[in-house]
């Protein structure tokens, strides 16, 4: 039976609204809807996209290393701590070395001019206005007073008052780790501010570096 004209237009109108339902847009007589365009910032983009959506939000500048002495571990704690565990061997291993009263003439001539040579410095750091603190930026190179003959007197003056309290209290085991709170402190604190300081200060304290030892007494020449 011959079909009516435009059935075949119905029919395929029927395929098309099948295809394209109501309100998607695209079909005959339907506005077309708007496609993500490539390299769109709102969509993210696709595959391809040359401008990642991590490029969206701003990322914080973080200083150079070097603009600041990135010091982790405070020196009075690694001493600290190395006292506290020669007093837990010594609770499980009692060992007795300093005996009698000359003990404390050896305790003394090791604190005395550990208090002394701390007060030292310290005075010379607030005249020369610059940060005590290890991990604070320094201001200002100071070359002068107990720093010309140590590079470090504030940590020479841990490492004596340490041995001395050591000694006082007949600590032997504290006393073998005063060696390794030195080891520690001048691997992952001095060598740390060094980077700093030159940093900061360039030649003059290369050639500070060049006159005055790290720990005690200057360089020949």
């Amino acid at each position: 039976m011959p079909q009516p004209a435009g059935s075949t237009w119905s029919a395929a109108s029927r395929r098309e609204r099948r295809a394209h339902p109501r309100g998607l847009g695209n079909g005959p007589g339907r506005p077309a809807v708007p496609q993500p365009r490539r390299g769109d910032r709102r969509t993210g983009g696709g595959a391809g996209d040359r401008n990642p959506a991590h490029l969206l939000t701003p990322r914080r500048r973080e200083p150079p290393v070097s603009d600041r002495p990135n010091v982790k571990l405070p020196p009075p704690a690694i001493y600290a701590g190395a006292f506290a565990i020669g007093c837990g061997l010594h609770w499980l291993l009692p060992w007795s070395a300093f005996a009698g009263p000359s003990r404390w003439l050896l305790a003394a001539a090791l604190g005395l001019p550990a208090v002394a040579l701390a007060l030292w410095a310290l005075l010379t750091f607030r005249r020369a206005d610059t940060a005590i603190e290890p991990w604070a930026p320094a201001r200002n190179l100071v070359t002068h007073g107990p720093y010309a003959y140590t590079r470090n007197p504030m940590y020479v003056s841990l490492t004596l008052l340490t041995a001395g309290a050591a000694v006082a209290l007949d600590l032997p085991w504290a006393l073998l780790l005063v060696p390794v709170a030195v080891l520690v402190t001048d691997r992952y604190v001095i060598a740390r501010e060094e980077v700093h300081l030159s940093h900061m200060f360039g030649a003059a304290y290369r050639s500070y570096c060049a006159r005055t030892r790290r720990w005690l007494g200057r360089k020949a020449g």
